[in-house]
């Protein structure tokens, strides 16, 4: 019964660590990744590629340029595509602050970073095995 009770806990504080974890992964369009889980993915490289969206096939004038763009931003999918801008810079600036240097960079809860690693649950077992003393992770650099 012992045996049981103990596998049990170990299977709980398993799961716990997991399900709780909070997992952020950085990385870019040319870098494709993993059994991504429920993590949440920044594609660094996404800002640009919507403003090359946004601007495309816009006129070689400035203010014509500019008042075909705005009148993109004011249809649905303008507006679409400026809150995706807004969420795409948002994960730069998440990432800076963070002080990520390498691609792709899994963090685990703002602490915890794994960088080269494309198969993110790999890279969040290598981050459980450094919090056991292990090796595979090291914590982020303090804000």
């Amino acid at each position: 019964m012992k045996v049981l009770t103990r596998l049990s806990v170990i299977c709980w504080m398993v799961f716990t660590s997991h399900a709780f974890a909070q997992v952020k992964v950085f990385t870019d369009s040319t870098i494709p990744v993993s059994n991504t889980g429920n993590a949440e993915i920044f594609l660094l490289d996404q800002p640009r590629l919507l403003e090359q969206q946004l601007s495309a096939g816009l006129p070689g004038n400035i203010d014509q340029a500019e008042q075909v763009a705005l009148a993109r931003l004011q249809t649905t999918d303008g507006q679409q595509l400026m809150q995706q801008l807004i969420d795409a810079h948002r994960g730069v600036v998440m990432a800076w602050q963070l002080k990520i240097t390498k691609l792709p960079a899994v963090v685990v809860d703002d602490r915890y970073v794994v960088y080269g690693q494309t198969d993110i649950g790999q890279a969040v077992a290598a981050i459980n095995r450094a919090k056991n003393k292990e090796s595979g992770a090291y914590q982020l650099p303090t804000r």
